[in-house]
């Protein structure tokens, strides 16, 4: 799921996996020539759900591309979420598992429930676009990523700087 609008072919199911090199991407980051109506960066996402909630202990998530290096959130979030929201396609809440600065995250950790969303936001509007892509998520059961095609995930419609990679390891209290 998404509030971001994506580029052509490169829609939120592509943010996960390695079947497509460039993953999600889009220009919908708020910035003033892009938008023609009044818009929040911390209402732009991309949301992954999955069909049944997983024990997460690791993910791996790149964002920008080699001829597109550029395009990376230079201020966002990685978020997980535990319950669907009733009305909405969407968890009812968030717990920060870490910041979103650069062009790699890689979070590890112990979750004191299963996950049933996981979702990058922005927290400022930015002139660059968002290229970004889950290359690895590891659960509890299974310590290999989860691929594209696994029957646990369902992406649904509408979607995430510097070289350097940023590594998080947190336990979130209920």
């Amino acid at each position: 799921f998404s509030t971001m609008q994506h580029y052509q072919q490169y829609a939120p199911a592509m943010a996960l996996g390695t079947i497509n090199k460039r993953g999600f991407w889009s220009s919908d980051t708020c910035y003033p020539t892009r938008q023609m109506e009044p818009c929040s960066a911390a209402s732009k996402y991309v949301e992954l759900i999955f069909d049944n909630p997983i024990k997460l202990v690791m993910l791996k998530m790149t964002m920008g591309a080699a001829d597109h290096p550029q395009d990376y959130i230079r201020n966002g979030t990685l978020e997980v979420g535990f319950q669907l929201s009733k009305d909405q396609p969407v968890c009812e809440s968030y717990n920060t598992l870490s910041a979103v600065r650069t062009r790699e995250v890689i979070w590890g950790g112990t979750l004191f429930r299963a996950v049933k969303c996981l979702r990058v936001r922005l927290l400022e509007t930015q002139q660059e676009w968002v290229m970004l892509r889950f290359e690895e998520i590891h659960t509890e059961a299974n310590r290999v990523p989860l691929e594209a095609s696994a029957t646990t995930l369902s992406v649904t419609q509408a979607l995430l700087p510097a070289p350097e990679a940023t590594t998080a390891t947190t336990s979130p209290a209920a």
